[in-house]
């Protein structure tokens, strides 16, 4: 078994590294700075943003029943990605700003009190 996760993880670091010794963390951090790594992340970034933008749009006109579900999820996941990343940064006082609490209601909402009006004026 082992023997089996070192081929892999040797074969894996040779196609990422391009040296089968060079652990991938260490080349990401190496890399980290230079301009393609830095445009490869913001492709990435611009993509799944247009890509989830879709999504929603999509599930919004198609099946409207779920959107509370695909909003929940998605808005778990992006806020609880956030949450660690902004603390690393000491931006967390930033997640005090309207746009996350305007989402937080929005979830409370959808979670708690679909038919409630006065939520749904106070934002």
């Amino acid at each position: 078994m082992r023997s089996t996760q070192r081929r892999v993880q040797s074969s894996v670091r040779k196609v990422v590294t391009g040296d089968a010794s060079r652990r991938v963390r260490d080349y990401f951090e190496q890399n980290r700075s230079k301009p393609t790594f830095v445009k490869l992340l913001d492709k990435s970034s611009f993509f799944m943003g247009v890509t989830s933008l879709l999504a929603t749009e999509f599930i919004l006109l198609h099946a409207p029943e779920l959107f509370w579900a695909w909003y929940t999820v998605f808005m778990m996941l992006m806020i609880a990605a956030r949450v660690p990343s902004y603390t690393h940064k000491r931006w967390h006082y930033f997640m005090y700003d309207f746009c996350y609490y305007a989402q937080i209601c929005n979830l409370v909402q959808c979670l708690f009190m679909p038919k409630a009006c006065w939520l749904f004026k106070v934002r």
